[in-house]
């Protein structure tokens, strides 16, 4: 996947769509996350935070929470800054939705292949995002 265009104009891209133009919030969540720089990012601070749940766990002690909020969601919230120019968003109806979502599409970040078959059904149920990325589907 290649970045159409800059940045800031994937910002105004972005945020050009709502939850309203999609399905479900769900199709929305992972609209947000069609940059790959993006989901790689999460996969990296969710991989960092469940490194250090287990000792934070153990000893108990306040500090090593914080590195783990700060590693699993601290990553992705600059992913979003960093690649899309925007602030990541959480379902405000339920902020353990997103959560739950994040998770679901780190995990599937490690089949490449089912990315892939994800990605392109998404496009085809959805071609008006096609705008955000330059995408070349098998």
């Amino acid at each position: 996947m290649s970045l159409k265009n800059r940045r800031i104009d994937r910002k105004k891209t972005i945020n050009g769509l709502t939850p309203k133009e999609f399905e479900t919030y769900e199709d929305y969540f992972y609209y947000l996350h069609l940059n790959q720089h993006v989901r790689i990012m999460h996969l990296v601070g969710m991989a960092g935070g469940l490194l250090i749940l287990p000792y934070a766990l153990y000893t108990l002690e306040w500090w090593t929470f914080i590195v783990y909020f700060v590693l699993f969601y601290g990553f992705g919230y600059m992913s979003h800054w960093i690649f899309d120019g925007i602030v990541s968003r959480t379902a405000s109806e339920a902020p353990w939705k997103s959560f739950i979502y994040a998770t679901k599409i780190n995990l599937i970040c490690l089949n490449p292949r089912y990315v892939k078959k994800l990605d392109r059904d998404f496009y085809n149920k959805y071609p008006f995002v096609k705008e955000v990325f330059d995408r070349e589907l098998d």
